[in-house]
């Protein structure tokens, strides 16, 4: 697909929608500086474009003439730029070098470009219609822990989630209320990573808490939830065979990032009402400029050239390669 869109402003309207939020053509057309126009200018991590002005030769001449009286008369000064804005050709060339997250480029409200974040185990969390509670006594049996989903939140960090603690302390982790910052890995994210590196399991075998409880897993010792007997164990909600953790994110996390097939849970069912599920609004107002420079600022602290990350962003795009890049691992 086409990454780059060339077209005249006074005619189009459009629209950007990146990690749910919305840009418009108003917030593109405040954001450029009228003193570097024809140059390039970055409005999002990987997302470039500049704006030029064509003029017909009839304008380009009465703006000769009226250059020659600038410094005439007030009205004089200012009515060049006014002609400019009323009779200009404003042409917008917009490339797209981001293939890491997921984004959705509107023309007069058709989506003409859309990116997807390469992310393994992401979708998985998304369900396509509305559930209800079943009510009733809850169940006690043991499920494969690859039909759990990760954990959406752990609580805590150091000696209790080492994985939390670094990608912290590295500025890539960032809670659901981000507002105007970039957002590198929500915990959903950053825990389902763990499944699919070693390196960055390597992080997890840091912490004493989470090695001792796949240690008691491993051997069978690990005791699980029991009626009568099921204080802080581990509880799942299940939806058409698929179960989000509702306590013991802990324990559920360390179980599928290493290979523990089988747990013990509690279980809450629910079941589909056939309706679908909205999608998500997109927010308004959030300041592009303070988004990327959250971006670039985790980058700039540990001496990474933009050069070098805007190549990332737009040949691999990967949460690995992101952390490889940061020396996280």
């Amino acid at each position: 697909m086409n990454n780059v869109f060339k077209f005249i402003t006074n005619k189009k309207d459009y629209t950007l929608h990146f990690q749910n939020v919305e840009y418009t053509k108003n917030v593109f057309e405040r954001f450029y500086l009228h003193d570097v126009m024809g140059k390039e200018v970055e409005f999002l991590p990987g997302i470039f474009y500049k704006f030029d002005l064509k003029n017909s030769f009839l304008l380009k001449s009465l703006l000769s003439v009226l250059c020659l009286y600038n410094g005439g008369s007030q009205l004089i000064r200012i009515l060049p730029k006014v002609l400019n804005e009323k009779f200009g050709k404003r042409i917008i060339t917009i490339q797209f070098k981001n293939i890491r997250d997921s984004y959705s480029f509107f023309i007069d409200q058709e989506k003409v470009y859309e990116n997807k974040k390469k992310f393994q185990g992401k979708d998985e969390a998304k369900f396509q219609y509305e559930y209800e509670y079943v009510k009733g006594e809850p169940e006690y049996l043991e499920i494969p822990t690859e039909k759990m989903l990760f954990p959406c939140r752990t609580g805590g960090e150091g000696t209790r989630c080492s994985l939390k603690g670094v990608f912290r302390d590295e500025g890539i982790f960032t809670t659901s209320t981000y507002g105007d910052y970039y957002m590198f890995f929500d915990e959903y994210e950053m825990h389902c990573l763990t499944a699919y590196s070693e390196e960055v399991r390597a992080i997890c075998k840091m912490c004493n808490n989470c090695m001792k409880t796949i240690e008691l897993m491993k051997a069978g010792r690990f005791i699980g939830p029991t009626k009568g007997n099921d204080s802080d164990c581990l509880t799942v909600e299940e939806y058409d065979g698929r179960y989000i953790i509702e306590n013991g994110n802990h324990r559920a996390c360390c179980a599928k990032a290493f290979g523990i097939r089988l747990v013990e849970a509690k279980i809450h069912k629910y079941r589909s009402t056939g309706e679908l599920c909205q999608e998500p609004e997109v927010i308004k107002g959030v300041d592009n400029q303070k988004m990327l420079d959250s971006f670039y600022m985790v980058f700039d602290e540990k001496g990474i050239s933009r050069l070098i990350v805007n190549q990332y962003l737009e040949t691999d795009g990967t949460d690995i390669g992101l952390i490889k890049l940061l020396k996280v691992i």
